[in-house]
């Protein structure tokens, strides 16, 4: 009797082919470079994360990044999308649009997710790259462009349209416990640059091995 072959266990339930079996996100960004090429960057290196699909928006409203828009984006794919309760929808945006808690209420009342950095999402980026908060703990009020410049300094080649070009598992799994300290940190403090980030990567990699 011929020996039956083995079974490639990876190949049978591949990225695409246990989508049925798996949560599912759908994350729709304030920007539409950088936070698109990071997810894209996370699925190709980090690899055995949970599927998600980047929400874009369209045509004339490609440029507006308001939560107002980020919002309508996200619930325009989950109004036209046939889903699974244990599917989930994220928003990722920058505390920089006033009220921020009148935002948070929104989103939860729609049942998103929100995710929010501030000054910008750069910041969860450069947690990678740095090995202490130690850098960037005592900040006031800094804006997005002192945590790009900060960035750079880090990367030389850092660009908007090209936000990692290393991504490890441990610069990620550095960066999820850099941004917790950070948000305890803030909680306490109330002030210096935050981000929940790691609250979605936490997310994306739970009950998977990396």
């Amino acid at each position: 009797m011929k020996k039956r072959p083995l079974v490639d266990i990876n190949k049978m339930f591949s990225y695409e082919k246990d989508r049925d079996f798996q949560k599912f996100f759908y994350i729709a960004c304030e920007g539409h470079k950088t936070e698109k090429k990071y997810f894209n960057e996370l699925k190709t290196n980090i690899l055995n994360i949970h599927p998600l699909e980047i929400v874009t928006r369209k045509g004339e409203d490609k440029g507006n990044s308001s939560p107002k828009h980020v919002l309508a984006t996200i619930i325009n794919k989950r109004n036209n999308l046939t889903y699974r309760p244990i599917d989930s929808f994220w928003a990722v945006i920058d505390n920089e649009w006033g009220d921020l808690s009148s935002w948070v209420k929104k989103f939860k009342d729609y049942n998103i997710e929100l995710i929010v950095s501030s000054p910008c999402f750069e910041l969860w980026i450069l947690l990678h790259h740095i090995k202490t908060l130690n850098d960037i703990i005592g900040w006031e009020n800094e804006v997005c462009k002192t945590v790009i410049d900060l960035l750079k300094k880090y990367d030389g080649k850092y660009n908007k349209n090209r936000p990692l070009i290393n991504l490890t598992k441990m610069k990620f799994r550095k960066a999820i416990e850099l941004s917790e300290q950070l948000y305890e940190n803030y909680k306490l403090e109330g002030i210096g640059p935050w981000t929940t980030m790691h609250k979605l990567m936490k997310e994306l990699i739970k009950d998977r091995k990396i």
